[in-house]
């Protein structure tokens, strides 16, 4: 006769028990039992659980906030099994359950029911997509956009994010304040548009890589729009659409906008704090002329690619010239900066150390000088106190001496991967009018003080300190960052002024030293082996 395993195991006894042992384990458990039910008694009366059940709550919730939201099963939810009445209490709150990532979409639609009726934050990332399974989860989750607080997709491509947002076909999205939707690449041809209506009260729009619809509704209460496009570009009259409709804008980044015909009236944005724009075209540039903000706003505009013909600067000269206005923040430092292995160029204006104006142009190095000289046009630049220029290795002698010309009040100079032009043409302006009166700071970097010859930085920079010295207007400091200078010549300087130096280029030279010598000795016979060789089979 067979046995039941599966009743043997079910039973508290062991097999083959006698009368005895069976009474007596039916005694131990019973026991069990008691145990369990005096260890529940015993945990009423500790202090945590003599705590009001909304006090409790309050205390999951900290705990949940404070974790990631991240994981398919996040470990706060572990709350739920530690007793029987923290588990009620936990059930019985609906905000415990309110953050859901339907990426998992095993947790997804138990987190929806646990949530009841309480405002949602939705997050997705479709990769690696199911369409099945995506679609099914979508299905039970975007019906209830009435009660969402933040939505946050992202994808590879459009079209896996647009399936989420079916903002035509339900119900406005009344309390929404948080939307993010983003993809790496639109694929939709011809893409559709995404009505962004229904949504009085979003504060924070980012759509990447989203094609959007000029038909949008007022939206008061956004600080935040992010607007970024790849592939199709986002045209300056839809972007300025969206600026009429957010009229309380706090910050606005926006790249890849291309330039249309369209201009509507100017915009009207007090609140602005912060602005940027980047596009391939220069002339999207002329759309600050169309945006009234205040004089303490940050603006940055980057250009990605080098204009096609002749540069036309004006409209950013004309954002230099807004510090002219009587309103405008006080210049502490220009920066006109070249980059010489990667074709770009900056042009930055601060205030008490913060970024006023940040211009980054793709541009070849040759026209740097213009570049910097029609944007330093509009600048009051007789009250700048700082001036740093760098890598401007194209810059002829007249057109360092206008730049000079226009820096009377300059406290502290920066001259940064330059040649002997600069220090020649000041020590010329010196014999005339005085110029650079105030100049107390005399900043190098990246520059070769060891060289000898025509290009010899040494000798006019002696020039240049000794003859303002004679004129009763020393350079008190000298600061040579990354120079290469010989000890000598170090001592020439510092009998004529103070002079900090780094030390760090004598290392770097060490260090190429020691990386010629190497490739010398080692990696050179390597390659003529490597020639003797293919030489050899031929």
């Amino acid at each position: 006769m067979s046995t039941d395993i599966d009743s043997i195991f079910r039973s508290t006894c062991e097999p083959h028990a006698t009368d005895a042992q069976r009474a007596i384990d039916k005694e131990i458990a019973g026991y069990d039992a008691a145990i369990r039910v005096l260890k529940t008694q015993r945990n009423t009366h500790s202090s945590i659980s003599r705590l009001p059940p909304e006090i409790l709550a309050a205390i999951f919730q900290l705990v949940r906030s404070g974790q990631a939201q991240t994981a398919p099963v996040p470990s706060w939810i572990n709350v739920t099994s530690v007793c029987r009445q923290w588990r009620a209490i936990a059930l019985a709150s609906p905000q415990m359950w309110t953050t859901i990532d339907i990426s998992h979409p095993g947790s997804a639609l138990e987190l929806l029911k646990r949530s009841k009726s309480a405002p949602l934050q939705i997050s997705c990332g479709t990769h690696p997509y199911d369409a099945g399974l995506h679609a099914l989860v979508a299905g039970a989750v975007m019906p209830e956009i009435g009660r969402m607080q933040t939505l946050q997709i992202w994808s590879m491509v459009d079209t896996d994010v647009l399936q989420f947002l079916p903002l035509n076909g339900v119900p406005g999205a009344t309390i929404l304040e948080d939307l993010q939707l983003s993809a790496n690449t639109t694929v939709s041809d011809p893409p559709p548009n995404v009505l962004l209506s229904g949504m009085p009260s979003i504060s924070r729009l980012s759509l990447v890589n989203i094609p959007i619809s000029l038909e949008i509704s007022p939206l008061p209460h956004l600080t935040y729009l992010r607007l970024s496009s790849t592939t199709r570009g986002i045209r300056t009259s839809l972007l300025l659409s969206y600026l009429q409709h957010s009229p309380n804008l706090k910050e606005i980044d926006v790249s890849g906008v291309v330039k249309d015909t369209f201009l509507p009236s100017r915009v009207q944005l007090p609140n602005l704090l912060h602005v940027s724009i980047s596009s391939d075209i220069l002339g999207v540039s002329a759309i600050f002329a169309n945006l009234d903000y205040p004089s303490s706003v940050s603006v940055k505009f980057a250009l990605t690619e080098e204009p096609a013909g002749e540069p036309d600067w004006s409209h950013l000269a004309a954002l230099c010239a807004r510090f002219a206005e009587p309103d405008a923040p006080t210049i502490s430092k220009v920066l006109a900066h070249g980059w010489r292995f990667s074709d770009a160029f900056e042009f930055t204006v601060e205030s008490v150390g913060s970024e006023k104006l940040s211009l980054v142009v793709a541009l070849e190095s040759g026209r740097y000088p213009e570049a910097c000289l029609a944007l330093c046009s509009g600048l009051p630049l007789e009250i700048v106190p700082v001036l740093e220029v760098g890598c401007l290795q194209d810059m002829r002698a007249p057109q360092w001496a206008d730049l000079f010309r226009r820096f009377e009040r300059v406290r502290r100079l920066h001259l940064s991967d330059v040649s002997t032009l600069p220090f020649s043409v000041l020590t010329e302006l010196s014999l005339e009018k005085p110029h650079f009166s105030a100049l107390q700071t005399l900043e190098l970097s990246a520059c070769d003080l060891d060289r000898e010859g025509s290009s010899a930085i040494l000798g006019v920079l002696k020039d240049l300190l000794e003859q303002r010295k004679r004129h009763e207007l020393p350079i008190k400091d000298v600061a040579l960052q990354r120079c290469f200078i010989t000890k000598e010549a170090l001592e020439e300087l510092k009998a004529i002024t103070q002079v900090d130096w780094d030390g760090r280029a004598r290392r770097e030279r060490r260090r190429r030293s020691k990386l010629h010598l190497y490739r010398h000795a080692f990696l050179k016979p390597i390659d003529q082996l490597r020639t003797f060789m293919l030489v050899a089979r031929r």
